[in-house]
């Protein structure tokens, strides 16, 4: 070895001891009469001193030589700092040189290589080996592995069979297009890479395996989402002779079981969520519940328009304000509508109220409604429009809306709360048939 410790293992208890030590030069302190260098490597940094008329001549020349991301070996005594730093786990000690050796040169580094880099996801992915020497990638692929790691020992314990799977295979129907690979043995034939190991670890049930897992590679031919790419990592498991509460324990005990070997955090009994729980309160069968702001089924709180009035359904905005914090407006997205509402008044205030089309399927007349903004039968200052295309997942958007935020200029929050309710009476006694109030006291709706 090279190296007789690692930059991120040398304590008080080896002051006095000869050392060798290999890694990248992070930086340089030159102060004419002393040199200070840190080095670097995965498992942290120690600083190497060198003196004018204690070190040696070649040392010291080569030591100003030095620049960032320079590959040295150094060898010297460990000594106690006379200025400690508390915050480096070698911050006690640092090495007096007696002896270094550049390994490799380096040119200047296109960004820094430091926790908080100057670089661009463009920069960094190009040179992709500097940017893994920064900790908080490196930090990422460790804790990949630990997780990986602690994955086979609890898998190991419940009596599973990691069997590794074919990845070049026939192509086998799924839910996304297969990426092919040519055949040079068989012309015009290919072979499929995997969407996921469905048929095999099948094969490994009828075959009696009974319990089956594989951190495995799939492979889909289809557009980017925030949670998937075309190659992507997944925990495959296959059990036979079981329930659903079995599948259920079983793996809720495996999140509990890496909370708490890797993080070292114990998360207790795990939630459950039915599928028609998730989808009425957050709108996905995934849903983050950090966010705390669930649907409300307005049905209750909507009522039909006077006898004689248009065709739609109304809100009993007194009621529906009991249980929502916010509300909006959408305006159907078309070439008229957008260019319309990009000509209103803007603000830089948002109200805290704004207004719903109350239930899930056309609450009110979209077309009135419009009509009624654009003309300014609908109280308000001016109206926001944001061109979205929210999750298709949620059943209260749709793809083609634009959402249209009315802002009324008020300074303040009460200001501005008093003037959205103001805004959303007005839709309802528009339908009403009745004339647009002006704004009022919100204890009133409270």
């Amino acid at each position: 070895m090279l190296r007789t410790h690692t930059n991120g293992e040398l304590r008080m208890g080896h002051v006095g001891q000869t050392v060798t030590l290999c890694g990248w030069i992070q930086k340089t302190r030159d102060k004419g009469g002393m040199i200070w260098v840190d080095l670097r490597d995965r498992y942290g940094i120690t600083q190497l001193m060198l003196e004018e008329g204690k070190s040696t001549p070649e040392a010291l020349q080569i030591a100003r030589s030095l620049g960032r991301e320079f590959v040295v070996e150094a060898i010297g005594v460990v000594v106690e700092r006379l200025a400690k730093n508390d915050k480096m786990p070698t911050g006690d000690i640092e090495i007096k040189v007696t002896g270094i050796r550049v390994l490799n040169p380096a040119k200047l580094p296109p960004f820094l290589i430091e926790d908080e880099t100057d670089g661009g996801d463009d920069i960094r992915m190009k040179y992709r080996y500097l940017d893994l020497r920064r900790n908080p990638i490196r930090a990422s692929l460790q804790l990949r592995h630990h997780v990986g790691r602690e994955v086979r020992n609890y898998l190991d314990k419940q009596d599973f069979i990691e069997v590794e799977t074919p990845v070049l295979i026939k192509s086998t129907p799924e839910g996304a297009r297969d990426f092919v690979v040519p055949s040079r043995m068989n012309p015009g034939e290919f072979y499929a890479l995997p969407q996921s190991p469905q048929t095999f670890k099948q094969l490994l049930m009828v075959s009696g395996f009974d319990r089956y897992y594989q951190i495995v590679k799939c492979f889909r031919d289809e557009d980017l989402r925030a949670d998937r790419q075309p190659e992507f990592t997944q925990i495959d498991c296959e059990m036979s002779f079981v329930e659903q509460e079995d599948i259920l324990n079983m793996f809720e005990g495996l999140i509990r079981h890496l909370f708490q070997n890797v993080k070292g955090f114990d998360i207790g009994q795990v939630p459950r969520m039915t599928y028609a729980d998730a989808m009425k309160y957050y709108g996905s069968d995934k849903p983050d519940i950090r966010f705390d702001m669930k649907f409300v089924a307005y049905d209750p709180y909507v009522k039909q328009a006077p006898a004689g009035g248009p065709e739609i359904k109304m809100v009993e905005l007194d009621e529906l304000l009991k249980v929502s914090d916010f509300i909006t407006i959408h305006i159907p997205k078309t070439a008229e509508t957008t260019g319309l509402l990009g000509k209103a008044a803007f603000s830089q205030v948002k109200p805290t109220v704004h207004i719903i089309n109350a239930a899930r399927g056309g609450v009110v007349d979209e077309d009135a409604l419009f009509e009624a903004l654009i003309q300014g039968q609908v109280a308000g200052a001016g109206l926001d429009v944001y061109a979205t295309e929210p999750s298709t997942d949620s059943p209260l958007f749709a793809l083609d809306q634009v959402v249209a935020t009315p802002h009324l200029g008020a300074s303040t929050e009460e200001a501005q709360e008093k003037a959205g309710i103001a805004v959303a009476q007005s839709v309802v006694a528009f339908f009403s048939g009745n004339e647009v109030p002006g704004a009022v006291n919100t204890a009133q709706l409270k």
